[in-house]
């Protein structure tokens, strides 16, 4: 029962979010800009707040990961053997969780403005320019974005808010309701929620 229920909310946040995302593509396409609304933030001089969201966050980056010696208690050839193995899988294992791969940083405050994404990791506000981005590759049908911003690593949002994010980010940066070189979605397609 609380599994429906759950489903239901998010199906209808889903709807919810894709038809706030068209509306505002429709408005954009028009000439509008992305209303603004009351500041959460503190606010840099022309800076406006479009909006106060929460998504999945990844980012693409490599990690410091340290392994631990073992020496060997039993000072036999045979504790020798073993430890120079475990001290080999764990020296592999470091290796393996430390190279560049997406690293969840869990679902995120996000503020949007028409200068800035901030998002709020780990108790602390991350700022990224919009004049710094360099690459967006929305996907509807997963309800993601990838984000690339100058010298810094990638980032993936994701959740029933991201195509609206898009049209945001897109309205702000280039005036457009979608991304440029990206054909944008048709209005009577709607993502499939899974709730992941």
């Amino acid at each position: 029962m609380l599994a429906t229920v759950v489903n239901r909310r998010q199906e209808q946040e889903a709807a919810e979010a894709w038809r706030a995302a068209g509306q505002l593509a429709e408005l954009v396409a028009r000439g509008g800009r992305p209303p603004a609304i009351a500041p959460t933030i503190l606010l840099r001089p022309d800076e406006v707040q479009h909006g106060s969201l929460y998504l999945d966050c990844q980012t693409y980056s490599t990690a410091d990961v340290r392994h631990t010696t073992e020496y060997p208690l039993n000072p036999t050839l045979f504790g020798a053997a073993t430890s120079a193995l475990r001290n080999a899988r764990n020296r592999s294992r470091a290796r393996q969780l430390a190279r560049a791969q997406w690293r969840s940083l869990g679902h995120v405050a996000t503020v949007i403005t028409n200068q800035r994404l901030l998002l709020l990791i780990d108790n602390q506000w991350s700022t990224f320019d919009l004049s710094l981005l360099v690459g967006m590759q929305p996907d509807v049908r997963q309800w993601s974005v990838l984000l690339t911003f100058e010298a810094t690593p990638p980032l993936l949002l994701r959740g029933p808010w991201a195509p609206w994010l898009v049209v945001v980010i897109s309205a702000c940066r280039y005036g457009t309701p979608w991304p440029p070189g990206t054909p944008p979605p048709q209005t009577s397609m709607q993502p499939g929620w899974e709730g992941t």
